[in-house]
């Protein structure tokens, strides 16, 4: 491959949330804009823009510490003690930055659902899984403690688990890791968000229980008209299952596009080193096969490269990407931070 120049309200005990056909397309369902963090001097996140569409399936993708997990918990106003944040975040329409904490509350798990990194550490090894579910059910709406576990093993059935009623009693620990990460599906999906953010679903799992547990978030998202949020460092799920790619290097979107033209012609060159290094190369005649490593180390936010912070990893970076830090540019109806957009065409997959 080579780059050429050129408040309550009672509910009924189902999975709840817009039906087909009921997408408001007015408001979006997320709006990040120029949102920046810091923590003790330390800017982690830097002027950070993405939208999610209603009904829209987007990733958020790039490698363990750009900040995806940050963004992320910031939507839902679970910043570092201390943090100094700018910038806006809309969940629905509801600027989560300036938000009372009570509004903020009622949003997390309700407006907002969240499945997060390692479903057996987010789970409370002390309580059935059942019980969790229709706490969390309770917490947000008018129901009776009957009508909260009528829900719960409602849900439980919806997310593919074999016996609702056998997990509903069960403790975290008696359960497998994808019947776990099942049970945290269900518990994002409770109180009916228009959102769910769902970070690293499938770390953990095995291949076979990654390709379920996608494929479940995908169905249900058709399903329900349901707006995602995807954040992985796993290129290879994002374009199987999102309608959008945004990719972020140390702190920053970098790029953000469809998956079609992502996989078709990336604009930027840490998209296309991503996809690059997801392919399985084929090794000697032992027939083991291992994916291709990104070169060189990622940037740190404590001490960021001068100008494209990606430039140093960069096998089409000139003098002048090191001089000035580039700005995000619209492309082909998509964007990229690249100085050298209208010349590259990296197009994925040429030999």
């Amino acid at each position: 491959m080579t780059a050429q120049s050129a408040g309550r309200h009672p509910r009924a005990p189902t999975l709840i949330g817009p039906g087909p056909g009921a997408r408001a397309a007015e408001t979006p369902a997320l709006v990040v804009d120029g949102l920046s963090l810091a923590v003790d001097g330390v800017t982690l996140l830097s002027d950070v823009s993405l939208t999610v569409s209603r009904g829209e399936m987007v990733g958020l993708v790039g490698e363990s510490g750009s900040g995806k997990t940050l963004t992320g918990l910031s939507i839902l106003g679970l910043v570092p003690h201390g943090a100094r944040l700018t910038g806006s975040i809309r969940v629905a329409g509801v600027d989560m930055t300036t938000a009372a904490p009570a509004v903020l509350r009622q949003m997390r798990g309700g407006q907002v659902g969240m499945i997060f990194q390692e479903p057996r550490s987010s789970l409370n090894p002390a309580l059935p899984v059942g019980r969790q579910i229709a706490d969390v059910v309770r917490a947000h709406l008018d129901m009776s403690r009957g009508q909260a576990r009528a829900a719960a093993l409602s849900l439980l059935g919806q997310v593919g688990l074999p016996s609702p009623r056998s997990c509903f009693a069960a403790y975290p620990h008696e359960l497998s890791g994808g019947m776990c990460q099942r049970v945290m599906i269900a518990m994002a999906l409770a109180c009916g968000p228009s959102l769910l953010i769902a970070d690293e679903p499938t770390t953990a799992l095995d291949v076979t229980v990654q390709a379920q547990i996608i494929t479940l978030l995908r169905s249900i998202a058709d399903e329900r008209d349901l707006s995602v949020l995807l954040i992985t460092h796993n290129l290879a799920v994002v374009t199987q299952v999102c309608d959008r790619v945004v990719t972020m290097y140390c702190g920053q979107v970098v790029n953000a596009d469809t998956t079609a033209r992502v996989l078709s012609a990336p604009s930027h060159p840490y998209t296309w080193a991503l996809l690059e290094s997801g392919r399985v190369k084929l090794a000697g005649a032992d027939g083991d096969s291992s994916p291709a490593e990104l070169a060189g180390q990622p940037a740190s936010p404590v001490h960021p490269p001068q100008g494209c912070r990606f430039h140093p990893r960069c096998p089409f970076a000139e003098p002048r990407c090191a001089a000035a830090v580039p700005e995000i540019t619209p492309v082909n109806g998509g964007q990229t931070r690249c100085v050298r957009h209208g010349e590259l065409l990296l197009g994925a997959g040429q030999p």
